[in-house]
């Protein structure tokens, strides 16, 4: 009998919880993670099986709570197949036989027939290979296949010496991956190790060619390399990967940058949420069949993006972020606001910030640069990681601009900004200040035709008065239209909350640095955070 499978595949994130703590982990999963509960499964497994999306269960690790597995299990199956169905392990089960028979048995005895491990350098600082061995072994015993999903770095080489050897001697199927991605706790790694990716593919290839000749097992690459979805979902829908978490919020692909956010899925039908999702520019290419998703997304992206979904805002940076979103936090910062405060709790941020700052007519002056200036330098020293937004004029800084454009890497002109467009209900929308509706999706190929489009409408825009009388902007140094008036008010995002207190600028500038002891370490009590303060020379 031919199995028929669905044509999309989809996550359910079963659990946050695992105990094996990777380095390289994009959800940044540990031992007191969150659990799906039972209704939410429920919600999944009936919701993706109406769209005719294959589920994989994965965390987290699923077998971290034999009993909570098996209940999901036993609900996705009153609606698919066990042979529609994947699961993801670290196998650290197989420390012992025990287990190891146990953890397989819950697949076998619901007539699964497949299931992926993980392995890589950061699984095997707490899964040996005498375990994934063991785990293939028992999986041979029971009649499930074992997928192989190995991720590689520079510092893999040695890893994949062994893992080639194994994969012929055991005849077992492996996934290879040529690089991890660079989201959660992965951020905190070198993304140098991500070099040299097709170099590593053609290694593990010609070693596993190696150990078959050595063996005398077959020599073609192509029948031991499997693809653990099942469904090639890449032939129907692009790059479309659902991914539910524990609390119902569903992401358009498993990377789960913020701007794919699609809904709750306890709240709403997936189709809605795809209809909706397939007018954000993400939404749009992950549908897109003949395209290669990065490709395709790195057109509408400035050239310094390392984030595919944090720097084209299909959702606006102005709303709260989910907890569990990966990617950057985006913060909005006013001149006025209390820069001690935002600092403390800038350090507290596990994620890298897209900050904006909010500029209003009367700022346009040295004395707001130097409150700036001093806040960039302050994150620098204290560690924090951070990314300015948007373009910051050069009446701020005067003669040291292109020095600290430089140094903090502050987006010169409308191209590099972060803010340049948005998309919403499948049209392009220009930055805040522009405020001007653009092309519809499809009508443009890139980020030039985007940036062409808006600065034909520029004329349309009056940059503030302030502006117009200022030297930069009559020498065509600096563009005004950035700089116009705004409705300030305070803005929450991800916790970080800005004070609502207006000082005059002098009066905000002189409290701020009068108050603090320069140049030196202070602590905050409550949270017991210390950080240094710099001094402006």
């Amino acid at each position: 009998m031919v199995n028929v499978f669905k044509k999309l595949d989809g996550d359910l994130l079963i659990t946050e919880a695992c105990p094996v703590d990777c380095e390289f982990c994009i959800y940044s999963c540990n031992t007191a993670g969150t659990w799906m509960p039972q209704h939410t499964m429920r919600r999944v497994a009936e919701e993706y099986t109406k769209n005719d999306i294959g589920i994989r269960i994965c965390g987290g690790e699923p077998f971290f709570n034999f009993k909570k597995l098996e209940e999901c299990l036993d609900i996705v199956l009153e609606y698919q197949k066990p042979h529609e169905i994947l699961i993801i392990t670290s196998a650290v089960f197989g420390a012992s036989e025990r287990k190891t028979s146990d953890a397989i048995k819950i697949l076998s005895d619901r007539k699964m027939d497949t299931m992926v491990v993980s392995c890589d350098r950061f699984h095997l600082k707490t899964v040996p290979l005498s375990s994934i061995i063991r785990t293939i072994d028992e999986a041979k015993k029971q009649g499930i296949k074992i997928i192989l999903r190995i991720t590689s770095d520079q510092e893999s080489y040695s890893l994949m010496d062994e893992l080639a050897e194994i994969i012929v001697r055991h005849n077992v199927k492996f996934e290879f991956h040529d690089g991890f991605g660079t989201y959660g706790r992965a951020e905190l790694l070198d993304n140098a190790l991500n070099a040299e990716r097709i170099k590593r593919t053609e290694y593990m290839h010609n070693k596993v060619q190696e150990f078959a000749a050595k063996y005398n097992a077959e020599t073609n690459v192509s029948s031991y390399e499997e693809q653990s979805p099942k469904r090639s979902q890449r032939k129907f829908a692009g790059w479309f990967f659902p991914t539910t978490f524990p609390n119902g919020n569903v992401y358009g692909h498993s990377e789960c940058g913020k701007a794919s956010l699609m809904g709750n899925i306890n709240n709403e039908s997936l189709s809605l949420m795809i209809e909706r999702f397939s007018k954000t520019l993400p939404g749009y290419i992950l549908w897109s069949e003949k395209r290669d998703f990065f490709d395709e997304m790195r057109k509408f992206l400035p050239r310094d993006s390392s984030d595919l979904f944090d720097y084209c805002r299909d959702h606006p940076l102005y709303e709260k972020t989910p907890k569990e979103a990966i990617g950057r936090e985006h913060v909005v910062v006013r001149v006025y606001d209390d820069f001690h405060e935002f600092l403390i709790k800038a350090k507290l941020s596990a994620r890298e910030l897209l900050i904006t700052f909010e500029l209003r007519e009367e700022d346009l002056n040295l004395v707001a640069g130097n409150r700036i200036r001093w806040l960039l330098q302050a994150l620098r020293q204290n560690g924090v990681r951070f990314k300015i937004c948007r373009t910051l004029p050069r009446c701020l800084f005067g003669a040291d601009y292109n020095k600290i454009a430089e140094t903090f890497k502050i987006p010169r002109n409308c191209y590099e900004c972060s803010e340049l467009f948005s998309v919403k209900d499948g049209q392009f929308r220009s930055c805040k200040p522009l405020g001007k509706t653009g092309p519809k999706l499809g009508e443009v190929e890139n980020r030039n035709q985007v940036l062409e489009i808006f600065n034909k409408k520029r004329h349309e825009s009056e940059p503030c008065e302030t502006c117009k009388s200022c030297k930069y902007f009559k020498r065509k140094l600096c563009d005004g239209i950035c700089f116009r008036l705004y409705d300030s008010k305070p803005i929450e995002i991800g916790g970080l909350q800005n004070s609502d207190m207006p000082l005059s600028n002098e009066e905000s500038f002189n409290s701020f640095n009068g108050s603090l002891i320069k140049g030196k370490i202070i602590s905050n009590d409550k949270n017991s955070n210390r950080i240094f303060l710099p001094v402006i020379q």
